[in-house]
């Protein structure tokens, strides 16, 4: 039984020079949204949201065709029980045969989206850890198929993280409690004509 609240916040995801979007699993029709909002309350992630008077943008974005506008998001108490989300996440994550997000490559260019791409995407993890580039991006690596992939972590979910560079289940447990299940992907906004690929929440 769904219930009574129907979307669940995931993360937030915060770029320069860019609004602020709501990462949102809606449990009712079984899709991943991104929302913006000139209204949010204080907002934690794993938790229900109202979402208020929900439509689609002005200007459609082909590399966001799931991207919503609300008129405001307001949290509530109920925290999503995680045995619900992780049989939810399972249910929609990405077959291993195609790349991540459909498309190979750690970035694409704004072009070759047309809007029928979703944007985010749940994926399955095997063997995942946290490298540390030259540069200090932190990005997340796990086996995908017969293949190894590196997504750069989002800033909120990389501020978290802190310094830690889990890279085994003792790693994860003192990192976050736990080794995660999935991640939730999403292109980022467009930037200098590509799209980046992000790691928005691991779950």
């Amino acid at each position: 039984m769904r219930p009574a609240f129907r979307h669940v916040l995931l993360a937030t995801l915060e770029l320069p020079e860019r609004e602020p979007e709501l990462v949102v699993l809606d449990t009712a029709a079984m899709q991943l949204l991104r929302f913006e909002t000139p209204h949010a309350g204080e907002l934690h992630p794993l938790s229900y949201v109202v979402v208020e008077h929900e439509q689609p943008p002005a200007e459609a974005d082909p590399a966001r065709p799931d991207l919503r506008v609300a008129k405001a998001v307001q949290p509530t108490e109920r925290v999503v029980r995680r045995r619900h989300l992780v049989t939810w996440l399972a249910e929609l994550a990405a077959s291993e045969r195609r790349a991540p997000l459909g498309i190979p490559g750690p970035s694409v260019p704004y072009g070759r989206f047309d809007g029928e791409q979703p944007s985010l995407s749940v994926l399955g993890l095997h063997g995942p850890l946290v490298a540390r580039r030259r540069d200090g991006t932190a990005v997340l690596e796990f086996t995908w198929g017969s293949t190894r992939q590196a997504i750069a972590l989002a800033p909120e979910l990389a501020a978290r993280l802190g310094e830690a560079s889990p890279s085994s289940p003792s790693g994860w447990r003192s990192a976050t409690r736990r080794v995660p299940r999935f991640a939730v992907a999403a292109f980022a906004p467009p930037e200098h004509g590509y799209c980046r690929k992000l790691v928005v929440a691991l779950i």
